[in-house]
């Protein structure tokens, strides 16, 4: 859900954007975020990732993500990419809860999200939907 209130959103410098759409997983998180109307769990989130880039960089199929896959895929977000997004006030992470949902997306930032989304599922590098 991107939250609503009535404080401004952020302000990104187009290097503060293209420093968070740069990592693949990051965006693959934002788009499994971006529609949601409720936070999401570390573990829910970790299997969704694991398994658009399973999918993307090989011939396998969902049911080929491993228990471990996951594992490290959710080390990743917690350590690196969660609290880099957090940084960004783009999502909201409660490292204690282990949940996760999304912040209210810049204006300027949704812009270069949506490129990023379209490019990906053009070159099916990862699962975008925006």
């Amino acid at each position: 859900m991107v939250k609503t209130s009535e404080t401004p959103p952020v302000t990104l410098s187009l290097g503060e954007i293209f420093e968070v759409l740069a990592a693949p997983r990051r965006r693959a998180v934002l788009y499994e975020l971006h529609g949601r109307s409720e936070p999401t769990t570390l573990t829910d989130l970790a299997a969704s990732v694991d398994a658009v880039e399973t999918v993307a960089t090989s011939e396998t199929n969902e049911a080929e993500v491993t228990a471990a896959n996951r594992r490290a895929v959710a080390i990743a977000l917690d350590h690196i990419h969660l609290p880099k997004l957090q940084q960004a006030e783009l999502v909201t992470y409660d490292r204690a809860e282990k949940t996760v949902e999304l912040d209210r997306i810049p204006r300027q930032f949704e812009r270069y999200l949506r490129f990023a989304a379209e490019d990906d599922h053009r070159t099916r590098a990862i699962d975008a939907t925006v």
